[in-house]
């Protein structure tokens, strides 16, 4: 789980200025007015209708996140929307396809 100010609030309207979609999710960034990296994770019934599994890639997605949010430049909202190819792909290779990402959209410091 991601500390309060490091989630971004459903309530806030997400003008993205990007949309990166790839084969296993979509990622929507946004600038902020706030000195923190705010981001969220949306897996819906779709991917899977078990609830255990849809919070197991939540929190796997989070738990990476955790580690690139130290290198990201503060004052972005990010937004996670995965595909039901999600379930195939293992950690690591996330890790690296979202890291990738990163450093495509110069999102890293």
């Amino acid at each position: 789980m991601l500390k309060k100010e490091n989630r971004l609030p459903l309530k806030n309207k997400l003008i993205s200025k990007a949309a990166i979609s790839t084969e296993h999710f979509i990622i929507k960034i946004a600038e902020n007015n706030t000195k923190s990296i705010r981001s969220a994770v949306i897996i819906g019934k779709k991917i899977d209708k078990r609830a255990v599994y849809r919070n197991k890639m939540r929190r796997q997605v989070y738990e990476l996140l955790k580690d690139l949010m130290i290198k990201t430049r503060p004052g972005t909202d990010i937004l996670f929307i995965m595909k039901k190819s999600i379930l195939e792909k293992t950690k690591q290779a996330l890790f690296l396809e979202i890291k990738n990402i990163f450093i495509k959209e110069r999102l890293l410091k």
